[in-house]
């Protein structure tokens, strides 16, 4: 499941391939410049496109790590 993540957030807030590599489960915000609040948005947007999720407001705000995300997904029955 991190690769597909990685794939979401290398798309959503435009990536390149080194700093898709450093993206781990404890990665957050704090660790990726374009990871700000309109990054934020278009990562869900991408993420739940791909996973085929939707995402109530509560979760998009609790979703501030990768490891949150693959919790987030796990709970909405994606396997991974």
């Amino acid at each position: 499941m991190l690769s597909a993540i990685c794939k979401c957030m290398k798309l959503a807030l435009n990536l390149t391939d080194g700093q898709t590599e450093i993206i781990g489960p404890n990665t957050t915000p704090h660790d990726l410049e374009a990871w700000d609040s309109v990054g934020h948005v278009a990562l869900i947007v991408e993420l739940e496109q791909r996973f085929g999720v939707v995402f109530n407001d509560d979760e998009v705000v609790d979703l501030a790590s990768v490891a949150a995300i693959e919790e987030a997904l796990r709970r909405k029955g994606v396997e991974g």
